[in-house]
């Protein structure tokens, strides 16, 4: 009895670790798919349904006002037919002010619950929105600008083939408001976190949930 629990015993860890390898080597996959599509998109020179896309991390409204600022300068300005897309996740801006805004398609998305929610349940619908000829622009705060950069780097460039350009608030800003940097260490535990995400698909928003119940979804605004 004893040698046949050890038997079944080592199958199951065999088992385990072939179902882990098959699941990792499925999410490696995935990866490579993603930069062979960046890689053909370019060379048949497809292009992307807006000209210029921003995505808002949500925390301040500081960041959607910015937003709505970069929206109306010659850089962001309409280059042909298409509009321009504005994602934002906090909802905090006026919805009639953002309605006013020309030629600017803008998406509410409350889902996240912190800064790798805010990159993981959108990364798959800003890829397919995209075709890669002009990077996403991430428009966040100056204190906030090392995690978000280390959180962006692994879900969009590395896992999604996705060029990012962070925008930040500039602390002159009319809208800033002075916050402490934040530490190497929490950019290095939300990179982390996100390779995590790249390689198993596992998204720790339900514990960041549990830590921060004040953060639970809104329904989103039309």
């Amino acid at each position: 009895m004893i040698a046949i629990a050890a038997l079944w015993k080592s199958c199951v860890g065999v088992f385990a670790l072939a179902a882990g390898a098959l699941w990792v080597g499925w999410r490696v996959g995935l990866i490579m798919n993603a930069w062979a599509s960046r890689f053909l998109a370019r060379r048949a020179g497809l292009k992307s349904e807006f000209s210029h896309l921003i995505l808002v991390l949500g925390g301040d409204p500081e960041r959607e006002e910015y937003a709505k600022r970069l929206l109306s300068t010659d850089e962001f300005a309409s280059r042909d037919a298409r509009q321009r897309a504005l994602y934002i996740s906090s909802g905090c801006c006026d919805v009639d002010d953002l309605r006013a805004l020309r030629h600017v398609c803008v998406v509410h998305d409350h889902a996240a619950v912190d800064t790798l929610s805010n990159a993981t349940t959108l990364v798959e619908e800003l890829a397919a929105r995209t075709r890669y000829e002009e990077p996403i622009v991430v428009v966040t705060s100056s204190a906030h600008a090392r995690r978000a950069r280390a959180v962006l780097w692994v879900v969009f460039y590395a896992a999604r083939a996705l060029s990012f350009e962070l925008k930040c608030v500039p602390q002159g800003h009319p809208a800033a408001h002075p916050h402490p940097s934040e530490s190497a260490l929490r950019a290095a535990r939300d990179a982390a976190r996100a390779l995590t995400w790249a390689l198993l698909a596992f998204n720790p928003r339900q514990l960041a949930l549990l830590a921060h119940p004040s953060r639970r979804p809104r329904p989103a605004r039309n």
